[in-house]
């Protein structure tokens, strides 16, 4: 039975090359919502509304003019981070009138008005009928849209910002339009709906992975008999797109020394809060100054850290754990979580320095998939999986939370192969 996984998922992976984790996640999504509006009486007039069609026309010609509108679900990424300064928004281009040979100059732009796929005309749009000054935003970028007798997909590059403002501002997002401004007769195009076999998809890259300098002297324990200590450095877990329940790597990096005239030490460890907000007590003589402080549920790793100078071991923020130096910590962001605190392992820190600033924390979320936590889904993981296939419980190859090692595991590890590789 194993031998028979392992040649399905090798012949599902041939050709698949491997590369060093990259700090970001590849998304695409198809369109959850596209229509066009018309004044084409062929096609239905002002009034028609073509949210269930297999088609979206595009056509510059005044009088007969066709514009598609396209919209995206970002729900799920609400204030991640878009890597990159583009996104690539593609329609599968899948005809033109009677089938001619025709050139279009094509514009895309920002929708600035919300409307519904199942209603939408061009004489309703916005409330008084569509109206580009009002209703569009200025181009985000123009080209040349060529049929030439067979389909073809079409891509558009367009600024990373437009897709971030809508993380950001979830009711700023309206879609986007696409306009002709070619006005001449018969150079009528139209794309695919996603009613039909290809929607119009939006591809961008997440940032998941980010590197935060550490002060030697910031700490989030008391410091009562520490006054040249400083407040504790914390990270919003959605700068890397992470939310709970999501696997994240935690590394310690760098060095620093226990005093001025001391050595710098290679490697030094660090320990870690999950917090509900970024709240921070800044009482140097209180025990526990993160109120929001959430237990991460790991027991190799939760409990008492270390002896301060007031503070007490048996009460002393219980809740944060040790990530090693040189030894990656893997983790599952408990629930309600969303922020990470650091702070260096030592009793003392008003004397700490970091003479050449390498001491950091890197933070990078996890797929599911990826069962060595390297942030690739590689052939690595596979192997992890197929050695670990048929287990029943408390599994390392379980990436579906259920605790055992089945077909729905090697799926997500498949679906996933080469994320952030």
């Amino acid at each position: 039975m194993y031998r028979t996984w392992i040649v399905f998922a090798v012949v599902a992976l041939v050709g698949v090359g491997l590369a060093h984790a990259t700090g970001h996640v590849a998304v695409t999504l198809h369109a959850n919502a596209d229509t066009y509006l018309t004044e084409h009486d062929g096609l239905g007039g002002s009034t028609s509304v073509h949210g269930d069609d297999e088609t979206l026309w595009l056509i510059g010609r005044s009088g007969r003019r066709a514009y598609p509108i396209v919209r995206f679900d970002l729900t799920d990424y609400a204030d991640c981070r878009v890597e990159g300064d583009s996104v690539t928004l593609s329609l599968e281009l899948i005809g033109s009138w009677a089938g001619a040979s025709v050139t279009q100059s094509v514009s895309v732009h920002a929708v600035l008005v919300d409307w519904v796929e199942s209603t939408a005309s061009l004489a309703n749009f916005g409330g008084s009928g569509f109206n580009r000054s009002i209703h569009a935003g200025p181009p985000l970028v123009t080209r040349n849209v060529s049929f030439a007798g067979q389909a073809a997909t079409i891509d558009f590059g367009l600024p990373a910002s437009v897709v971030q403002e809508w993380l950001d501002d979830p009711a700023a997002n309206h879609g986007l339009i696409v306009i002709s401004n070619t006005n001449v007769t018969q150079r009528d195009l139209y794309f695919s709906s996603r009613e039909h076999s290809e929607p119009a998809r939006l591809s961008f890259d997440l940032t998941t992975t980010q590197t935060e300098t550490v002060s030697p002297r910031a700490t989030y324990l008391s410091t009562c008999m520490d006054p040249q200590a400083e407040q504790p450095v914390s990270i919003p877990l959605v700068d890397i797109c992470a939310r709970s329940g999501d696997p994240i790597l935690i590394e310690s990096l760098g060095d620093f020394a226990y005093a001025p005239q001391a050595t710098e030490e290679l490697g030094q460890n660090v320990f870690a809060l999950f917090s509900s907000s970024d709240d921070f007590n800044a009482d140097p003589n209180v025990l526990h100054r993160v109120p929001g402080a959430i237990d991460a549920g790991f027991e190799d790793a939760t409990g008492d850290t270390f002896f301060t100078t007031c503070g007490d071991p048996s009460t002393d923020i219980p809740e944060d754990f040790l990530v090693r130096a040189g030894q990656p910590l893997k983790i599952t962001i408990p629930a309600g979580a969303t922020h990470l605190f650091f702070s260096p392992g030592d009793e003392f820190y008003g004397d700490n320095v970091d003479l050449d600033s390498d001491y950091a924390v890197r933070i990078t979320r996890l797929a599911a998939a990826d069962l060595d936590a390297s942030g690739c889904v590689d052939l690595s993981d596979l192997a992890i999986l197929l050695a670990d296939f048929g287990c029943p419980s408390s599994c390392p190859g379980d990436t579906d939370g259920d605790g055992d090692t089945d077909l729905s595991d090697l799926a997500e590890v498949l679906a996933n192969f080469g994320q952030g590789c």
